[in-house]
């Protein structure tokens, strides 16, 4: 019982130490396991007059990053990627 009251104020001191650290990120890095949305099929329907024929979704990978502190070892992995969209104008 005494080795689990440690580890439990282990664990506590240890989550406290991370939330006040002031955190210095080392550059992210990418890992080979990326993000996955699987594919699927879209059964076809009618609406009213309108028919909306079936069709397979195709499978979606989005990469994945993770980033560490130096100070305090936390580690954060991305669930979502911001794509940025930049239009140039063409003359």
């Amino acid at each position: 019982m005494d080795a689990k009251l440690r580890y439990e104020s282990f664990t506590l001191d240890f989550e406290q130490a991370q939330r006040e650290c002031p955190h210095e990120w080392d550059h992210p890095e990418g890992i080979s396991d990326p993000i996955v949305r699987p594919g699927y099929r879209v059964e076809e329907f009618k609406a009213g007059s309108d028919f909306y024929p079936g069709g397979w979704v195709p499978e979606e990978r989005t990469p994945r990053w993770v980033r560490k502190c130096t100070r305090c070892g936390k580690r954060e992995e991305t669930t979502a990627v911001n794509t940025k969209t930049v239009q140039t104008p063409r003359f």
